[in-house]
């Protein structure tokens, strides 16, 4: 199940040959006219480093997606962060509520497992018992909720219902 397509760092990658020209011409032009050539080299270094990242980053949205097989339930973000959750362990799945302002939606979503990208998350699971998240850093907070971007999620939610609880 992919979830790139609903990612907001889809639509930033167009405009990053725009941005790294007004980068470069605001390092030169304003912050770094009279810095020495070393530190020249290191910031604009840092700044293609940052933008060969970000195009990494999408890359590895796209090369991983959410799988269901064997049993098992494999959701991804990216190479940032992965969870394993053995399909008997989901208690229930369906899209996240709606909320009337986003303080409510960030209080709602606090605490939880997020394997979401920039842009909606759509899927909440809860599970019978905690789960730990590994990313980049090591193991993640255990919760025993976990909110999932994913590009269709009625076929998502559809799917894992079937192999959970026999029903779509």
């Amino acid at each position: 199940f992919t979830y790139h397509r609903v990612s907001g760092l889809r639509m930033f990658l167009p405009i990053l040959p725009l941005l790294g020209i007004g980068d470069i011409l605001l390092l030169e032009l304003v912050l770094l006219p009279h810095a020495a050539i070393w530190l020249r080299i290191v910031v604009h270094g840092l700044a293609i480093y940052g933008l060969i990242w970000m195009v990494g980053l999408y890359a590895s949205l796209r090369a991983r997606p959410h799988q269901l097989a064997d049993g098992r339930l494999m959701l991804h973000r990216g190479i940032l962060r992965r969870l394993d959750v053995p399909v008997a362990q989901i208690a229930s799945v369906d899209k996240l509520p709606s909320f009337a302002d986003d303080w409510k939606k960030s209080a709602y979503c606090k605490g939880a497992i997020r394997i979401d990208v920039v842009g909606p998350t759509i899927v909440e699971l809860r599970l019978h018992t905690a789960a730990r998240p590994i990313g980049v850093l090591g193991d993640g907070a255990a919760s025993t909720r976990v909110l999932v971007a994913v590009d269709d999620p009625a076929s998502f939610i559809a799917a894992i219902r079937r192999d959970c609880f026999g029903s779509p």
